[in-house]
């Protein structure tokens, strides 16, 4: 068979052939005469409208061979949104959870924050009878939101770099190592976290330094 003589009707550099997530790799095509297919998948190209045309197709080929099996005659659009709906649901999911957790992640902040402002009460109110500014207090309650973000920021990164190329197979048409996506939720996340720790810090502005040390 490797000097039988075969003809080759196309070569294209660079095919996707199973699916739209495949690294593209070259390709070539030969006459259906040549190589035996159980299977074969037929496109046509439509001018007149799509529904009127797929019937005109189906007549066509009952017309020239009724024995022929014609199944799964969808239109092109169809049969791209068919192959990716698993993969698609799966990153639509996925999404959906991500923005629950950082949801969650802010309230949990908010919380940890706030009771820190509470259980410090004491600490802050001396601050404020010795002549610390409200500003300076404001300050001191943010960098301890932003300290835990950044560390968590920092833990999280690590662990998408490694979790993204596992799951690479998912993101058609994005590279894992987008920077334009870790910098966009990076700072996501820092607004978020900011309002979560403003709120309290705002509140730690107001102690009145009397009524918290007599309370102590």
């Amino acid at each position: 068979m490797a000097s039988a003589y075969r003809e080759i009707v196309g070569v294209i550099e660079d095919v996707k052939y199973h699916a739209i997530w495949d690294e593209p790799e070259p390709y070539l095509y030969t006459p259906l005469s040549q190589d035996y297919i159980a299977m074969l998948s037929l496109y046509v190209h439509l001018p007149v409208d799509q529904n009127v045309g797929m019937a005109g197709v189906r007549n066509e080929i009952r017309s020239l061979d009724k024995r022929v099996p014609l199944f799964d005659a969808q239109t092109l659009q169809d049969q791209v949104v068919t192959s990716v709906s698993q993969r698609s649901t799966i990153v639509v999911l996925t999404s959906f959870f991500g923005l629950l957790a950082l949801m969650l992640a802010s309230v949990g902040l908010y919380g940890v924050i706030a009771y820190s402002v509470n259980q410090r009460k004491h600490e802050i109110a001396i601050r404020l009878a010795v002549g610390a500014d409200r500003a300076d207090i404001l300050w001191l309650t943010i960098s301890d939101g932003l300290s835990v973000t950044m560390m968590g920021l920092t833990i999280g990164l690590v662990a998408a770099l490694g979790i993204t190329r596992m799951l690479g197979v998912l993101l058609y048409g994005m590279r894992p190592t987008d920077a334009s996506t870790y910098i966009g939720v990076s700072l996501l996340l820092g607004c978020l976290t900011s309002i979560a720790t403003y709120i309290p810090a705002i509140r730690a502005t107001r102690i009145d330094p009397a009524s918290a040390l007599k309370c102590e």
